[in-house]
């Protein structure tokens, strides 16, 4: 749950990149702002829309989801660079800011109980709270050494291949454990 809680979060430092994003590849920074707004948008649909759908599928599939959304958001702005493509793309990579503020309790009540996650919970909301902070300074390292803002997309795919390995094996340990 502590790199769970760290690669999620450090992924919301991308969306305040947006603008330096589009103009790298060419873009507006105009783009760039509506990109930002876009994902802004889905922020605020994905957490309506995570809350719904975790009553109705459970807590584990709604995140499994709302990664494998936020995936193809990555993907398809590293693939397909066009204006439509692009805003779209950050409307689904709005979904990362579910996991702080949906996910992270909610993940933590289910793979540790009720009475554990009241313990462990505040650490890890510290733990999200530094993943934001580095990455804001990170990915703009990353763009200054490279000169491309892809290869901190790249990273974030990485990063989402990592979550979906360690909620797999979160799933796997949690029920190993009651059963």
């Amino acid at each position: 749950m502590f790199i769970i809680s760290f690669l999620y979060s450090a992924l919301v430092g991308m969306v305040q990149h947006f603008p330096g994003l589009a103009q790298s590849l060419n873009f507006s920074a105009n783009i760039g702002a509506v990109m930002l707004s876009s994902a802004m948008l889905g922020n605020i649909f994905f957490k309506l829309f995570t809350g719904v759908l975790s009553d109705k599928i459970g807590i584990i599939k709604s995140f499994v989801f709302i990664t494998l959304l936020n995936f193809i958001s990555m993907l398809l702005m590293i693939n397909f660079q066009n204006i439509p493509i692009m805003l779209f793309s950050a409307f689904l990579f709005g979904s990362v800011y579910t996991f702080s503020t949906i996910g992270l309790p909610l993940l933590t009540n289910s793979f540790f109980g009720r009475s554990q996650s009241m313990q462990i919970y505040p650490i890890l909301s510290f733990v999200s709270t530094i993943g934001k902070a580095i990455a804001l300074s990170f990915i703009g390292y990353i763009y200054d050494f490279t000169g491309s803002y892809i290869n901190a997309l790249l990273l974030a795919v990485l990063f989402q291949i990592i979550n979906f390995a360690l909620l797999y094996l979160g799933v796997k340990v949690t029920s190993r454990k009651m059963t």
